[in-house]
């Protein structure tokens, strides 16, 4: 009988051909790539290699180029056992390596049968003579054989893949950390089946352990058994700089040379691997101990990297999280301090302003003529000037004010449209303007800044117009989630260049001495709208007139807005 060496690195192929040739009395090897193929060949006589083309670390093409280089293996007989290839390219590939035999992943036993037979040198007689066909019980056999096999990883990874789920959901509704990270440590160790798993997690400075978790078989914590080893020694050092996984099967007197403490339980075999993204190294997760005395596997590895990469997406949007909560209360602190000192100033100043205001036109009337003309103009620029700066100083307090809060009610959009154009009906009689009003809805809003948009809008509208009597139409289109309302008009238009700079504040297109106003007006329309929940822009042509759009939400707060 011959010796023969199987190679392939899935186990399931492996044990087929071992059940399927061990009724033929073959002495019967296996290795699960080309690396350990190459040993066992180095080591040992073979009549027969039968490996797959497809293997991690070192594959079937390589193996058999380096065993045709070496003459103490040269001449040893290989059958090619694939499913990657079709069986014509398969031979083909064959071929150009020296191989003369191929098999099809899945094969007849049979084939399987008359092709070691041929490959090992037995006469066509003598295969013809000995050929039989597998008893029912036998290819019942390595059916069981093989089903039971893939019906144990399929249920092994269907628990782990469920466990994995598990352990997300929690984590979405977890918020202590350090419960997070012990769940996390239960999960590394029950998803490979181990006898202990630790979790540590490393400060900012990456140089020291933050938090140290352990799990051991039973559901218990095993942080009693040992103490927490060095953050960044021996193997985790290698985890965390290399960033990959680490696997070892070793005996307890080899200890020292991984950097564990001295009270460790006593490793038997060991997987490690990174808490890591691409911007950051979190920490490390290791697991001890497979409880089926087995060597951690491919899968296993996969399975750690992944919940490793899970916990430190977790990690990493916690952190975001933080610094963006700690910007917002730090942007909020500033904005209130903010708006309070631009109240407190324009408060202030309105006093010593009105002073000014007061004699300086009493100062016009009593000697306005008394002196020369020089001094009538000086009063004169005075007098505006403070006009200006009370102009200025109601429409700065009219802006601190948008943002304080107020109840939010179900308002007829009419209404304070009605109010705003009855305080402007003075310049709508003497500019001749016309309004034209299509039906508005309700929404929930703050009436009186809702008034303050419309009369501001329908303001410009106005002041900006043409050669030609103004006309403005006022509209509101539905869509599934707002209200967009629209305010347009037949005036002066503007540079669309220039649509960044008009709802900024204090920002003008134009002169005061063309058309008055602070520049604020529009300021104020993006801050009320922005508070509402929606947005405003605008669209125009020189020439053509301007039209100003903002949405509101249908569904906003009865309470305080957002």
């Amino acid at each position: 009988m011959a010796t023969v060496l199987i190679v392939d690195d899935v186990p399931v192929n492996r044990q087929l051909l071992i059940t399927l040739l061990g009724y033929k009395g073959h002495k019967l090897l296996e290795a699960k790539d080309g690396v350990e193929a190459l040993r066992i060949a180095e080591e040992r006589s073979l009549d027969l290699m039968i490996t797959d083309i497809i293997m991690p670390n070192l594959d079937g093409l390589e193996l058999v180029r380096q065993m045709r280089a070496n003459v103490a293996l040269a001449e040893i007989p290989v059958i090619f056992y694939t499913a990657s290839y079709l069986e014509e390219t398969a031979v083909r590939i064959a071929r150009d390596h020296g191989v003369q035999y191929v098999l099809t992943k899945p094969a007849d036993p049979q084939k399987i049968l008359s092709t070691v037979a041929l490959a090992i040198g037995e006469e066509k007689e003598e295969i013809e003579a000995q050929s039989f066909r597998l008893t029912t019980a036998v290819e019942l056999e390595l059916l069981q054989t093989q089903y039971d096999d893939v019906n144990r990883q399929f249920a092994s990874i269907s628990s782990s893949l469920g466990t994995l789920l598990d352990f997300t959901h929690q984590s979405l509704s977890e918020r202590d950390p350090a419960q997070l990270t012990q769940n996390f440590c239960h999960v590394a160790r029950s998803i490979v089946e181990a006898q202990y798993s630790a979790v540590g997690l490393l400060d900012d400075t990456g140089e020291n352990l933050l938090r140290f978790h352990t799990s051991c078989e039973g559901g218990g914590s095993a942080g009693q058994e040992f103490e927490s080893p060095a953050a960044r020694q021996g193997l985790l050092s290698a985890v965390v700089d290399e960033r990959h996984c680490v696997r070892w099967s070793i005996l307890q007197e080899c200890q020292e040379d991984i950097n564990l403490p001295a009270l460790h339980p006593k490793i038997h075999t060991l997987i490690a691997v990174p808490i890591s993204t691409a911007a950051r190294v979190y920490g490390w997760v290791y697991a001890i101990n497979r409880q089926s005395q087995s060597a951690f596997s491919d899968v296993d590895e996969r399975l750690l990297l992944s919940l490793g990469q899970e916990m430190a997406l977790f990690l990493e949007n916690a952190n975001l999280s933080r610094l963006l909560n700690d910007r917002i209360t730090e942007l909020n602190s500033s904005n209130e301090e903010l708006q309070q000192f631009a109240y407190v100033c324009s408060h202030d100043l309105q006093e010593p302003l009105r002073t000014i205001s007061n004699y300086t036109q009493l100062l016009a009337k009593r000697y306005r003529g008394a002196m020369d003309e020089n001094a009538d103009q000086f009063i004169d620029f005075i007098v505006e000037g403070a006009k200006r700066m009370q102009q200025q100083i109601d429409d700065l307090l009219s802006y601190s004010r948008v943002n304080q809060p107020v109840q939010f009610e179900l308002t007829d959009c009419s209404r304070p449209l009605s109010a705003a154009l009855k305080t402007m009906k003075l310049v709508i009689s003497e500019t001749g303007a016309q309004i034209e009003v299509a039906v508005l809805p309700s929404v929930h809003c703050d009436g009186r800044q809702l008034q303050q948009l419309f009369q501001n809008l329908v303001s410009n509208a106005i002041k900006f117009r043409s050669t030609q009597p103004p006309v403005v139409q006022i509209g509101c289109q539905e869509s599934e989630n707002f209200w967009t309302f629209s305010v347009s008009d037949n005036g002066i238009g503007f540079d669309m260049k220039n649509l960044d700079r008009i709802f900024v504040i204090f920002k003008r297109l134009h002169t005061r001495e063309i058309y008055p106003g602070s520049g604020i007006g529009l300021s104020i329309c993006k801050k009320i709208v922005e508070r509402h929940g929606g947005r405003i822009w605008a669209e125009s042509e020189l020439g053509k007139g301007s039209s100003f759009q903002f949405t509101i939400p249908k569904c906003i707060s009865q309470g305080l807005p957002p």
